[in-house]
């Protein structure tokens, strides 16, 4: 008999189905290291509107924190990793350096995104402004987390 179910398999005489392929289902979480639990958690909470969904502490003493960022059951985890030892804020990252840029949040209206992030004094660093796609026009803006992660908030004129 010959081997079935890897990708260039060949098939068994048995099994004549076509070879399978690995598929992916969606990104699950973002791991993001933070300085501060606490105003971390309020922040992303009470400012984004990120439902908390579970806390841990792992056997080295690492503290996990999961947050549902959106409101359907398929969005997106946040996961706040709080090593023992704490941690630094981010610090800016060269143009050009290899690496995340930043978490994007899809909203329903932007402009009222703005006046919410701006009330909850969150330092917006690029206002509001369009910005054509050959899939449609977004509007997208940019600010900070309290450790300098950087957020977009996007709105598209219509779905892809």
């Amino acid at each position: 008999m010959r081997s079935v179910g890897v990708i260039g398999a060949r098939r068994t005489q048995r099994d004549e189905k076509e070879p399978t392929f690995v598929e992916m289902k969606h990104i699950d979480h973002i791991g993001i290291i933070v300085a501060n639990e606490e105003r971390s958690t309020t922040f992303y909470r009470d400012v984004l509107k990120c439902t908390v969904i579970e806390r841990t502490t792992t056997a080295s003493g690492t503290a996990l924190v999961f947050l549902r960022a959106g409101t359907s059951q398929d969005a997106a985890l946040i996961e706040f990793i709080i090593p023992p030892s704490g941690a630094q804020p981010v610090a800016p990252v060269p143009e050009g350096t290899a690496g995340i840029r930043h978490i994007c949040f899809h909203v329903d209206n932007l402009d009222e995104w703005h006046e919410h992030l701006k009330a909850h004094n969150v330092p917006i660093t690029t206002a509001p402004r369009s910005m054509p796609l050959p899939s449609g026009n977004v509007r997208l803006m940019f600010c900070t987390d309290p450790d300098g992660v950087s957020l977009e908030f996007y709105e598209r004129e219509y779905e892809v």
